[in-house]
């Protein structure tokens, strides 16, 4: 038996501490000791107290509470009288020489429900679990003699069941809330005096906006008023039936105006005209987040289409987007737009291999108040190795010799090219004009076509004298005879370092030319031939080298 004192500082949490828990234990010793000395029951008394933390599931006000609860304690184990004379009663050699009272620290857990049957009268139940150090009672924890013993170091558990009588005192549940005041009577203003009322140019702003207010008091005899303008209680400059508030934050602000008449005729009067409600929203600066781009890998020439979110405050006003890109164009002014890689440069000068540049696109939200927020996202925009048309060399009628403007593009343009490059095959497209064809099969026109290609292979790959040593297995050539299947794109030596002389009868017009000649095409390694050489294929090796380097 005992009691508990609970205080119910929280609506839910409380403290609690018990006082005198009693209760009754029997000390059994298991067996007889080894000398053969009978030991009884010892009958021991236990007090308790504990100081507890109490968690209510139910407000305080509630008539049922179940909780739990947890908290530290000590336990005073005490034997009886008829214990402790039992225990004198004892040989010395059973051990029970120091036999007396033991207290130790106890840990406690639990829970429980409360019921309030009246105001002031309820009952609760508890079940509770202990946890502590086993007590010694001044025995020794081990006998070489064959005493009694009790070993140090184990732990007791123990189950407590408890019920009772609640006494509730002080405060009960929650005090009702007083009744508002009554109204303030009407303020009748002597000598006519009217506060009117405040008119505003806007009830909702912005950190920034002015607002501009008015005041239409008036006095019925004309007197002069003065003005006295407060924000939330504080007076503010001026003396005028018109004042602006600029807020330079948000919230909500209460404007208020006290009119005075001063005239010298009568007393001072003054009223206080009903005050006006202001709202300042809220402004912060936009984010911008989310920016994606779909596809995030292209070929030069395709689309991706671009999305970002915005997102602004109360005084943010309409959001506006931008974008750009660090090469290609963006279409589109909202969240949502498209970006054509059409633009991206490469590299000309290369493309036997393939090409990849990273682009970065940015978009900027911008609100109404100027404030502004970007984020960037990369896409890649790829280039495929191309097959390039060269030009083409041009020859005079009916001859296969490459003249010396041939040669200096072949040599000064075409080689270096190549020579730079080893990605590049050649591959030569040969043709005769229509008013060179062969009039019988025995003709020295018959193979014009196939004697121009082998003669700008000759140039290519003869090696020493005016010739360069490019491999002739890089070579490829098809003739096609008057067949004008690709655009004509006669080359020029206007750039070489060696003004050529032409032999007579040696000299072209490009233009009456353009259909005599050979197409050059550079070709990379592993790609498709153009359709204009589609059917090319090595040239003989054994005529170039008789060829050697055609003069």
């Amino acid at each position: 038996m005992g009691a508990r004192t609970t205080e119910n500082f929280w609506n839910y949490f409380a403290l609690e501490q018990d006082f005198g828990f009693f209760s009754y234990h029997r000390l059994v010793f298991r067996g007889p000791t080894p000398n053969g000395v009978p030991i009884p029951i010892l009958g021991t008394h236990v007090y308790q107290g504990s100081f507890n933390g109490v968690l209510h599931f139910t407000p305080r006000d509630s008539k049922f509470r179940p909780f739990v609860t947890a908290g530290i304690g000590e336990a005073n184990y005490v034997p009886n009288h008829a214990a402790m004379e039992a225990a004198e009663g004892l040989p010395p050699e059973a051990g029970f020489t120091g036999f007396s009272t033991h207290g130790s620290l106890e840990l406690n857990y639990g829970g429980g429900l409360k019921y309030q049957m009246s105001p002031r009268f309820g009952v609760r139940m508890d079940a509770r679990g202990y946890y502590g150090h086993t007590p010694q009672f001044g025995l020794p924890s081990d006998s070489p003699d064959g005493g009694a013993t009790i070993p140090r170091g184990f732990k007791e558990f123990g189950v407590q069941l408890t019920g009772g009588l609640t006494l509730y005192l002080g405060h009960i549940g929650e005090k009702p809330a007083p009744p508002p005041p009554p109204p303030a009577p009407p303020v009748i203003p002597p000598h006519g005096l009217s506060a009117g009322s405040i008119t505003a140019s806007a009830t909702s702003v912005c950190p920034g906006d002015a607002v501009r207010l008015h005041s239409n008091a008036s006095d019925p005899q004309s007197h002069s008023l003065s003005f006295q303008w407060s924000v939330n209680g504080n007076n503010q400059g001026g003396n005028s039936a018109d004042y602006t508030f600029t807020p330079d934050s948000s919230g909500d602000f209460r404007i208020g105006v006290h009119v005075s008449d001063t005239a010298s005729d009568h007393a001072a009067t003054a009223v206080d005209a009903s005050s006006i409600s202001i709202h300042v929203g809220v402004y912060n600066r936009p984010t911008l987040g989310g920016l994606t781009a779909n596809p995030t890998v292209l070929d030069r020439g395709q689309s991706s289409a671009l999305s970002v979110n915005g997102t602004g405050s109360e005084c943010s006003g309409t959001l506006s987007y931008s974008w750009a890109a660090s090469e290609g164009t963006v279409s589109g002014s909202g969240a949502s737009a498209q970006y054509d890689s059409s633009g991206v440069s490469f590299n000309q000068n290369d493309l036997s291999r393939p090409q990849s540049k990273p682009v970065t696109i940015t978009a900027t939200v911008t609100d109404s108040k100027g404030g502004s927020a970007n984020a960037s996202t990369t896409v890649t925009v790829n280039l495929a190795a191309q097959v390039k048309h060269f030009g083409d060399i041009v020859f005079p009628k009916e001859s296969a010799r490459v003249n010396n403007c041939g040669k200096r593009v072949l040599i000064e343009q075409l080689y270096p090219t190549l020579n730079s490059n080893a990605n590049y095959d050649v591959v030569l497209v040969g043709h005769i004009d229509s008013n060179e064809v062969p009039k019988s099969r025995s003709s020295k026109l018959r193979h014009l076509d196939r004697d121009r290609v082998l003669n700008v292979a000759a140039i290519l790959s003869g090696g020493g004298g005016t010739c360069t040593s490019l491999d002739a297995s890089r070579i490829k050539g098809v003739w096609v005879g008057a067949t004008q299947e690709t655009e004509a794109l006669p080359t020029s030596c206007t750039v070489s370092t060696t003004a050529p002389k032409e032999r007579k009868g040696a000299e072209v017009d490009a233009g009456e030319a353009k259909n005599r000649r050979v197409e050059i095409w550079l070709v990379p390694k592993g790609m498709p031939l153009p359709p204009a050489a589609r059917d090319a294929k090595e040239l003989p090796d054994a005529e170039l080298k008789k060829l050697g380097c055609p003069k």
